[in-house]
């Protein structure tokens, strides 16, 4: 994580927050632009296939939106909206199907299994979900 953030991130993290607040993801999408992108907006892993500040999956954006994966690539890249919109939409997803989260929402269990499983799907990864703790307490 960078200790020093050039105005361009520190805009994608205030945009996140505001963003997030409505959905209380006010401190998880910032925290989540820092692990994936570094709060930086133009960016794709394209080892992973992901794209944007909120390392949204491209192939799963793409089947949520209908949009061939070259127009959501590019979309994720340059709409700070978008970006936003699917990476609240996958934790939606996963509030709604995570089996930790449904027995223990709102605990630290519960949030740690809920970013694990926005990070790799069914089989949550339990150290991003850490990780995101970690920023969001202010330990990293």
């Amino acid at each position: 994580m960078p200790s020093l953030l050039l105005p361009a991130q520190l805009l994608v993290l205030a945009f996140a927050a505001d963003y997030g607040a409505a959905f209380d993801y006010e401190k998880t999408l910032p925290a989540i632009a820092l692990q994936e992108s570094s709060a930086v907006q133009d960016t794709c892993n394209v080892d992973e296939d992901s794209c944007g500040p909120f390392g949204n999956r491209v192939s799963v954006v793409s089947r949520r939106s209908g949009l061939p994966p070259d127009v959501v690539r590019r979309r994720l890249k340059t709409d700070l909206r978008v970006a936003a919109h699917y990476a609240v939409a996958e934790l939606d997803y996963w509030r709604s199907h995570c089996k930790t989260w449904l027995r223990v929402p709102n605990t630290y269990l519960g949030w740690v299994h809920l970013y694990g499983h926005y990070n790799q799907g069914h089989k949550p990864n339990l150290e991003y979900g850490e990780e995101i703790m970690a920023i969001i307490k202010g330990r990293k």
